[in-house]
This record gives structure tokens, sequence and C-alpha cells, in this order.
């Protein structure tokens, strides 16, 4: 292995650890699925501990429920399109996603301080729109 080869092995090798450890960065194309993946997982997983320390929980956990799976689902599809390079799509699934978050935190389901590592990935996908 030439030098050079196994310099750019270690620069992709540090890049994916750090889009691993930020889970909110949407890698590069031909990265694995597995990575993308784990992040909608790890958002999944925020907005479930998020949904349960809700104040409304007792009284809105369908409904609470039902928006911790459509957000996830438009990430998921998201980040579906961004692999395969189909922007328009990959924009407008995370448009939709970040609609219904803004909208399920004004409706309390979510502490919105809680859930900002959702902001982040959904930031990422939308660089152009606060979030």
């Amino acid at each position: 292995m030439s030098l050079l080869s196994w310099g750019i092995s270690r620069v992709l090798t540090g890049v994916v650890v750090m889009m691993w450890l930020l889970a909110g960065s949407v890698p590069a194309a031909g990265e694995s699925y597995a990575l993308g993946y784990d992040m909608i997982g790890q958002a999944e997983k925020v907005l479930k501990q998020a949904a349960a320390n809700s104040p409304k929980w007792h009284n809105r956990q369908d409904s609470i429920e039902r928006d911790v799976y459509d957000i996830t689902y438009l990430l998921e599809q998201a980040w579906k399109a961004a692999e395969t390079s189909n922007d328009a799509a990959m924009k407008d699934y995370a448009q939709q996603a970040l609609t219904l978050l803004q909208r399920a935190v004004m409706r309390g389901h979510f502490d919105a301080d809680k859930i900002e590592p959702v902001f982040t990935l959904i930031r990422q996908l939308l660089p152009n729109v606060s979030a």
C-alpha cells in the first residue's frame, strides 16, 4: 500500500468516525447504508425519549407515538432519496419531517431542546432552511 493510499484510507476512516460521532450529517454518496440507518435510529430513539418525558404523554400518547413514527418514516425516506441522489425528493421528505416536528413541538409533544439532534439531522438534509 502506498503512502498516499494509506493516507486517503485514514482520512476516509476519520470522516466516517466523525459522522458516526456527530450522528447529524449526511454521508457522501456510496457510503454505507448502515451509517444512515444508524442516524435515523438515533433520531427515533431521541424522539421516543423526548415523547416519554412529555407532560402530554399520558393524555396524548397515541398522537405522540404517531408523530414519532411519521417523523422517523419521513427521515428514512429522505435518507433513501439522498442515497439515490434524488435531491428533490430528499428535500421534500426532509421538509415534511421538519414541518411535522415543528408542529409537534408547538403542540407540546416534544421539548425542542431535547430533540436538537433531530433538528441537526434535518439541517444537514436542508442546509438552507433554519430548523
